[in-house]
């Protein structure tokens, strides 16, 4: 269960209740072991901060996905004149928004100033934060708020993926 299994799975494992399982495994398993089933689970022998680095341009990348097709779905019930899917769309890309701006400002603390960092823009959470106002303040402006959405979801397709680094090292001046 350290490791992520379910009560229920463990438990048929070991032909016994899901409740039996839960409490050996709650007084009997040390929380040594328990932290060791927890750091073999996160891909031993991965540095953590290159681990961070993977999940989080993962995360990232997901989160972008949903907001264009978040932003196809609004463009659909804006054509279509369904006033409540505009306004549950809407609500819905601003806290993607929100979500990855707020995100994005946590990520950039675990950054060290010995590590290369290269920032998208469209990923900051001052755009991001931009971004969500723009398209709140234009509610009352159907057609210009179109045309906004569908320039930001050019520029989220035109996005390059992050950079690939080598081990962290630095290029030499030459």
């Amino acid at each position: 269960m350290a490791a992520g299994a379910s009560k229920r799975s463990v438990a048929e494992r070991f032909s016994v209740s899901a409740d039996a399982a839960f409490r050996h495994f709650k007084n009997h398993v040390s929380p040594a072991m328990k932290a060791a089933s927890v750091a073999k689970a996160l891909k031993p022998g991965v540095e953590l901060e290159a681990m961070l680095t993977e999940e989080s341009n993962g995360l990232l990348h997901h989160l972008q996905n949903i907001r264009g097709k978040l932003y196809v779905a609004f463009d659909n019930a804006i054509e279509a004149g369904d006033r409540t899917a505009s306004a549950l769309l809407a609500g819905r890309l601003l806290e993607n928004l929100r979500f990855l701006s707020e995100l994005t400002g946590r990520l950039q603390k675990y950054a060290t100033p010995n590590n290369v960092t290269n920032i998208n823009i469209l990923a900051s959470p001052q755009f991001l934060n931009m971004q969500a106002h723009l398209i709140q303040a234009l509610a009352p402006f159907p057609d210009a708020r179109r045309a906004v959405i569908q320039a930001f979801r050019q520029m989220d397709e035109a996005t390059p993926p992050p950079p690939m680094t080598i081990e962290g090292a630095h290029a030499s001046a030459a």
